[in-house]
């Protein structure tokens, strides 16, 4: 950067070092975005231990996205203030869905009353409309599936939004059944496309080039976008005469949903070969998440994979669980889930997902008998109201744990009380403070 706007002068490095970065902030914007090899560098790594002496006096500000990163969450120390960007409210999506479907084309409040309603049943997708641009898809799908219901996950869903997209963008005579069955000579762009997306997957890349994409998929740039999911932006250069041509997708969700596809057509044996690479790192966990999905997890010997594996810590149980949850397979959830993960579970929380994904796993394993869960506070009303419909399924558990604090949930199966207790939103927002969590729930008449 400094050699490139002659900002040369050693005095700049000087300045800094003798100040150990006092007076600046200094913001690293995107961080799940930049290369493995980066982050992974000195200067990274020096950056955010708390313990380096590098810089340490700089206020430093850092944006990710927190799953695909969870090295920076635990690693910064407790000098650190975690901010969640929590976007639109439950007031706010369902105004923006009422918007959407009363400036349609044909106005259709019915459509609008049934994706509400339909949402209210998937926590885990209505927590990812907090993203306007994900709610936005989500709109669309259930306009192109008018009165059928929307898919439980959200690789159903990017299913048939690509599906859309697709049939909007080619012939109308085209007939699509399903993405990842697309004869090459009937969209021809399509292959390349979901090839580039996953290569640039693996390194984070989300702004392509001319060069990245290659002249084979540059040739189907259609009114300024392929399919209208790669859509292309004339942008400045400092070193170039005129504005040189990017590309980015419509959201990093639909790159990681291409990338899936991908992976997904590959023959069985390649396909094993890619996650025995892949599996476990933290960039190609959107993209794993689709491919549970579209692949039903019958295409891998996905155990053996996780089996040949260092890691026998709790981040193992964590990825069984997603995955089995992403793969929406019942059959083989009853099947594994009770053979690979343990009766006694430590489950950590960050979000109403991973909530979802422990009451699936509950529901799927009935020789669970210890189960500790570690969450914010501050997100404990959000978690409990979700467990409480869980309650049913905690029935054979002997010990059940929130933070270390003892809660009887034998108390709660046939009472009202965890119900009542959600209501008082003063203090459920105290709660797991531990004497205060056994002292409420004493209050409400759950324990006698």
């Amino acid at each position: 950067f400094l050699a490139k706007y002659s900002c040369d002068d050693p005095s700049i490095a000087v300045t800094l070092q003798r100040s150990k970065g006092k007076g600046l902030i200094l913001i690293l914007d995107g961080y799940d975005e930049i290369s493995e090899q980066m982050k992974k560098s000195k200067v990274m790594k020096d950056l955010l231990s708390p313990d380096s002496h590098y810089l340490n006096e700089c206020d430093l500000i850092v944006t990710t996205r927190p799953f695909t990163c969870p090295e920076v969450l635990s690693g910064m120390g407790h000098r650190c203030l975690h901010v969640e960007i929590l976007g639109f409210t439950e007031e706010k999506i369902n105004l923006f869905i009422d918007n959407y479907f009363s400036k349609s084309r044909v106005p259709n409040k019915k459509m609008s009353d049934q994706l509400k309603e339909r949402l209210q049943s998937l926590p885990s997708v209505q927590g990812m409309c907090r993203l306007p641009v994900v709610l936005k898809i989500i709109c669309k799908v259930q306009e192109y599936l008018e009165d059928k219901g929307l898919p439980r996950t959200m690789g159903g869903i990017y299913r048939l939004y690509i599906k859309r997209q697709l049939l909007l963008n080619a012939s109308k005579d085209l007939k699509i059944v399903d993405i990842l069955k697309i004869p090459d000579h009937l969209l021809p762009g399509f292959s390349p496309l979901c090839q580039v997306s996953y290569r640039f997957s693996k390194t984070q890349k989300l702004l392509l080039s001319e060069e990245d994409l290659g002249e084979d998929l540059v040739k189907y740039v259609k009114r300024g976008s392929i399919y209208e999911l790669l859509f292309a932006e004339s942008a400045d250069d400092f070193d170039a005469a005129s504005p040189v041509q990017l590309y980015m997708f419509l959201h990093k969700t639909i790159q990681e949903a291409l990338a899936a596809v991908h992976v997904t057509k590959q023959t069985k044996p390649d396909q094993e070969k890619i996650w025995r690479e892949q599996l476990g790192r933290p960039e190609m966990a959107g993209v794993w998440k689709f491919y549970c999905n579209f692949t039903k997890l019958e295409n891998i010997d996905f155990l053996s994979l996780l089996q040949a594996s260092d890691d026998q810590s709790g981040n193992r149980n964590v990825l069984l669980m997603l995955s089995f949850f992403e793969a929406d397979n019942e059959d083989l959830s009853n099947h594994y889930l009770p053979q690979v993960i343990p009766s006694e579970l430590l489950f950590h929380i960050n979000s109403v997902y991973e909530t979802v994904v422990l009451q699936y796993t509950l529901q799927h394993h009935d020789n669970i008998r210890i189960l500790k869960i570690t969450t914010s506070s501050k997100r404990v009303k959000a978690h409990l109201r979700l467990l409480h419909s869980t309650i049913w399924f905690l029935r054979n558990l002997k010990e059940f744990r929130i933070n270390g604090v003892l809660v009887p949930h034998t108390k709660l199966l046939d009472s009202q009380a965890f119900s009542d207790l959600l209501q008082d939103d003063t203090k459920v927002t105290k709660l797991l403070d531990s004497q205060e969590f056994s002292d409420l729930l004493q209050e409400k008449g759950a324990i006698t």
